[in-house]
């Protein structure tokens, strides 16, 4: 905005002069003055024209006329009328003038504002707000006596008068006496920098919350704030004893200037109103100390603060332009489409959003303003907006403050709030996103709009160089967690891992991202490079590795990435950082990281076959941690002098329940322990219910079958035969089936086993067709054979398919005609010879 002042002189011929600066057309870059006088607004002489100026000049050259005109006796407009009301009229009065000088920032006003001071009732605490905002050393002592009042209001005036007068020493005498007020357990907390003041709050009862917030408030320390503001996030601001303390804190943020804090308690205090009849109840009264019932939150408290607000923001536009965008863009960006309600006749769903439609509705002729609730409606017919027509209120406060859209597209969550900012960026100001900090831009990715997502992505993609990124933006867009941030943070760690692999500082952090996805992309993009680096990045990363893998997980996953990398290309230079003592520490209590590394680097050590042992060593191989099992089967290997002594170890191995442990156990003893095992180690293995160790117990048992007498065979063949599973059975089968007819015997175990396996629904016919054939060769030799044989096929011959039925009758019939006497289910024909 382009400076205009004006002028009053009580005493001269000419009453009023008016300084205005224009710009001197054609060019948009200077300026011309414009001085005029006279007796009255309406009776203003022929103005004086200086100039042209650029802008710098414009404002010395503003100056200097002034301070002319005031030499003349000519005094701001205004301010005699409103010293004049500091000395009459009612109390109500004085405040408002004491109001309106402070705004204005009257230095000429101080001596009449310390006069009514001494004098002043309940109109002294806006006296001294005045003094502060002006920002006079005379007012220090009468802020200073302020300060150590009991009473809320004037204590508070006394403290914000001395933080704008930026009195250090009363400051922080002030904030002595308000760390005492605190409760014990928050006063410690605040005392401590590394303890958080939440929980401290949190355990406080609603009747202590809110002197307590407000306590914290007053002592002014970043941390206290940030614990306030956090903490009126969720509170009920309605509360009997929490609603004063809020409104105190408001007031507080109004004389600090303080965006944030006024911004977010003037949405909430419009949100809950929305929600909230509030209450009555018992409270003590501030002034008089009296216990009475008193309204709380009620709808005209409601109605005055939101206006109030509202207020503050046109008193900022007014006296304060740089400061109005950024206060208002801080109420904004509270706004959520859960304030939005169901469109009702002509009003909208954002209708009682008053400072919403105030802020970026305030100049449009569409809606009008429904006093009785403060919420907004159309006018008549409903209407959209032109595209060309800006309907928010001071745009041009707007257009000399462009770091605010900024804020709203990094910060807001109503769609609403961030079509208003993109149309402002889209219009002219760019150039605010082209100079916004990297975190502003990766706040705009999880923007409510697309548009605001799209944007975000093209300045950030227009900032990334692969060849020389902006390490601190890679890493917190890696660090960041939200899948959209996630997926641009892989895109760029994927063209630049040249870069970024090359710094150990870097590299560590990124391996400790939360996101899973992220540490193993960074693993494995960084382990090619570093096989590649130079030995002082390898041992500086091996360092600061083993130091993180020997400390505790905290979060689960967070050792992964760094095992991954430490596994795949530093192994070497780990080796002597990480002893033997270590490695067993790791195993034993380790993270599953730790442990992945531990486990690859037990089989470098060469006394680990010596410290750790083949029996816990073979148990090791059965280990959840696929590197440790890979060092197990390496070590296993150079220790194969001493299981060809004790093959034992290897037992315990070949029933892991890891497919790669059970494959490489059975692979040793099978090709290079088979020699050394005997008979009884083949049949422990059959007793394995894992086929593939069936399968090793089968391959060792046939390797001397032949040399078996048939008294050995029958006792393996009844052992078998008691197995639960129907492949072991069927291995007995092929036992008897390996044995000449005149050797086999159906014994009571025999005959059990061939009946298992002929009533099993689940043997293969392979199974049943030895079955019947051991029973037709045993059947034909003998009568007692015989007559075991044809009782058996005689209970199977009524259930068998087309191939089993055509093998049972051919038995039966050679067993009718080798032994005619014997019982069986087969008839021969009348006449047909034996």
């Amino acid at each position: 905005m382009l400076p205009h002042v004006r002028l009053f002189n009580p005493g001269g011929p000419d009453r009023i002069a008016v300084l205005r600066a224009e710009p001197a057309w054609p060019s948009e870059e200077r300026f011309m003055l414009l001085v005029s006088r006279g007796a009255s607004r309406t009776k203003l002489g022929k103005a004086v024209l200086l100039g042209p100026f650029d802008r710098a000049e414009l404002d010395g050259r503003m100056r200097e006329e002034e301070a002319a005109l005031r030499n003349e006796g000519f005094l701001p407009a205004g301010l005699e009328a409103m010293t004049s009301a500091l000395k009459a009229g009612t109390a109500r009065a004085r405040a408002l003038a004491a109001q309106r000088l402070g705004w204005r920032r009257e230095t000429d006003a101080v001596p009449a504002l310390v006069a009514a001071f001494a004098v002043a009732g309940f109109e002294r605490s806006s006296i001294l707000d005045a003094l502060g905002l002006i920002g006079d050393a005379r007012a220090v002592p009468l802020a200073r006596q302020e300060a150590e009042k009991k009473l809320l209001s004037r204590r508070r005036s006394g403290v914000e008068a001395l933080r704008n007068l930026g009195d250090t020493e009363g400051l922080a005498q002030a904030r002595a006496r308000a760390l005492e007020r605190l409760p014990a357990a928050l006063h410690q907390a605040l005392s401590q920098a590394d303890t958080p003041i939440g929980p401290a709050l949190s355990a406080l009862s609603a009747r202590d919350l809110g002197l307590a917030l407000d306590t914290l408030y007053e002592t002014g320390t970043e941390r206290a704030e940030a614990a306030v503001k956090a903490a009126l996030t969720t509170v009920e601001i309605e509360g009997p004893h929490v609603w004063r303390y809020v409104k105190s804190i408001f007031k507080r943020s109004v004389l600090r200037r303080d965006a944030g804090v006024f911004g977010l308690l003037a949405y909430r205090i419009e949100r809950t109103a929305r929600k909230s009849e509030g209450t009555e109840a018992e409270l003590k009264s501030g002034l008089d100390g009296v216990t009475r019932k008193s309204p709380v939150f009620r709808h005209r408290t409601q109605l005055y603060m939101m206006r109030l607000s509202w207020r503050h923001l046109r008193r900022l536009a007014r006296y304060r332009p740089d400061l109005y965008a950024a206060t208002a863009a801080e109420i904004l960006v509270h706004y959520r489409p859960s304030d939005a309600s169901e469109p009702s006749g002509l009003s909208g769903s954002l209708a009682s959003c008053h400072l919403l439609h105030q802020i970026l509705r305030g100049r449009s002729p569409r809606f009008e303003l429904v006093r009785s609730s403060l919420s907004f409606r159309h006018r008549g017919k409903k209407t959209t907006a032109h595209s060309e027509t800006r309907e928010e209120s001071f745009p041009d406060l707007w257009d000399a403050s462009p770091r605010a859209f900024v804020r709203l597209l990094a910060g807001a969550r109503l769609w609403e709030v961030h079509e208003f900012a993109l149309s402002a960026v889209k219009r002219a100001h760019r150039h605010a996103v082209e100079a916004a900090e990297p975190r502003d831009l990766v706040a705009f990715l999880s923007a409510p709009h697309e548009g605001t997502v799209e944007l975000g992505l093209e300045e950030l993609n227009r900032r990334f160089d692969p060849a020389s990124p902006d390490l601190e933006l890679l890493t917190a867009l890696a660090e960041d967690g939200r899948p959209r941030v996630r997926d641009l943070a892989l895109q760029w760690l994927e063209v630049s891992a040249p870069v970024w692999s090359t710094s150990a500082g870097i590299l560590i952090r990124l391996l400790g991202a939360k996101d899973a996805v992220v540490r193993d992309a960074v693993a494995r993009l960084a382990s090619p490079e570093l096989a590649a680096a130079g030995p002082a990045l390898r041992d500086e990363l091996a360092h600061q590795i083993s130091r993180i893998l020997l400390q505790p997980e905290g979060e689960p996953g967070a050792h992964d990435g760094f095992a991954l990398v430490a596994t795949q290309a530093l192994m070497p230079e780990l080796l002597p950082l990480l002893p033997m003592e270590h490695l067993i520490v790791l195993l034993a209590s380790g993270s599953t990281g730790a442990r992945s590394v531990a486990g690859a680097l037990l089989g470098w050590h060469a006394e680990a076959l010596d410290s750790i042992g083949l029996a816990r060593l073979a148990q090791l191989g059965s280990h959840e941690v696929a590197s440790l099992r890979g060092s197990v089967r390496s070590l296993l290997r150079r220790a194969l002098p001493a299981l060809m002594a004790d093959p034992s170890p290897l037992f315990t191995l070949v029933e892991s329940d890891w497919p790669d442990s059970r494959e490489f156990a059975i692979g040793l003893l099978r090709e290079e322990l088979a020699p050394r095992l005997g008979r009884e180690t083949a049949l422990g293995f059959l007793d394995s219910s894992r086929k593939d160790v069936q399968a090793l117990g089968r391959d060792l048992l046939f390797r001397d079958l032949g040399a078996l007498d048939g008294a050995t065979a029958a006792k393996i063949v009844a052992r078998l035969a008691q197995h639960p599973q129907s492949g072991v059975r069927r291995i007995a089968v092929e036992v008897l089936l390996s044995r000449r007819a005149e050797e086999i015997t159906l014994s009571e175990d025999v005959i059990g086993l061939l009946r298992s396996i002929l009533f099993d629904p689940k043997s293969d016919r392979m199974s049943r067709t030895g079955a019947l054939s051991i029973l037709h060769a045993a059947g034909v030799r003998d009568g007692e054979n015989a007559r075991a044989a044809a009782a058996l096929l005689g209970d199977f011959a009524g259930t068998e398919g087309k191939h089993d039925f055509e093998l049972v009758i051919t038995s039966l019939a050679a067993i009718r005609l080798a032994f005619p006497g014997i019982p069986s289910p087969l008839q021969l024909l009348a006449g047909e010879a034996p």
